[in-house]
């Protein structure tokens, strides 16, 4: 295997995701065994993010959240880029979203002080979506901040507040999420 550049390789994944559309998960999956093994893929997928192609930020965020759950990790470094990062919420497709909130459970935050992760992009970035107007994202912001109040006690009073705003929803699968997130 070559190993190619960071910018490089962006450019190729770029290339591979921008025919995403939102559901094709097929191509994704032909993205990851043709670049997965790459020594910068991380670094590329957290680079493709934020990108303004429709689709390309959520295709990466699927591709990162993918790698994740199959046991992979990420640096402290990269875990520090990947909060750099987060798009903010107008800037960001919705699925972009919940695939970063699906995946905050597999990210080792206690190297990030609890202060600077309160006047950082992650929390700033968390919160508003904790009243998104998608249940999924109300339900699966529940389910980071859960993971970040595990990592950092401070957040424990903001997780509880938004359980109990949570067990309260009107959509099942919010109350379902609050209630997996009493149990984790």
């Amino acid at each position: 295997m070559i190993a190619i550049s960071l910018m490089a390789l962006s450019q190729d994944l770029r290339a591979a995701l921008t025919p995403f559309d939102g559901k094709a998960t097929s191509l994704l999956g032909e993205a990851e065994a043709a670049f997965g093994r790459q020594v910068a893929y991380i670094e590329a997928l957290i680079t493709l993010i934020g990108d303004a192609g429709p689709y390309v930020g959520s295709g990466a965020t699927w591709l990162l959240k993918s790698f994740l759950e199959h046991g992979g990790a990420l640096s402290a470094e990269q875990t520090q880029t990947l909060i750099a990062a987060l798009p903010s919420g107008d800037d960001a497709h919705w699925s972009t979203q919940l695939h970063l909130c699906q995946s905050m459970r597999y990210l080792d935050l206690s190297g990030v002080g609890a202060s600077s992760l309160r006047s950082s992009s992650l929390w700033l970035w968390v919160e508003p979506l904790l009243t998104h107007k998608r249940p999924f994202l109300r339900a699966w912001s529940l389910d980071a901040l859960a993971h970040l109040a595990r990592e950092h006690k401070a957040y424990q009073a903001d997780f509880e507040k938004a359980l109990q705003r949570a067990s309260k929803d009107e959509a099942a699968s919010v109350r379902a999420r609050a209630h997996r997130s009493i149990l984790d």
